[in-house]
């Protein structure tokens, strides 16, 4: 898993998909999944790129 994630976040760096929308997505997958660790690494990740409370708050909706 760690391998795929590893990829995802390679091939994203190379078509210019911004750092936000990554960890939005990884966020969400989190959610989805339930992993509360992953929740906590991404969320952070997410706010050391820039994202926003709110835009975090409203991701499941």
């Amino acid at each position: 898993m760690a391998a795929a994630a590893g990829e995802l976040r390679s091939q994203a760096a190379d078509v210019g998909l911004d750092r936000i929308i990554l960890e939005l997505v990884n966020l969400r997958v989190s959610q989805i999944n339930g992993c509360a660790f992953c929740l906590d690494v991404h969320s952070a990740a997410a706010f050391k790129a820039g994202e926003t409370l709110q835009r975090v708050a409203v991701l499941p909706s």
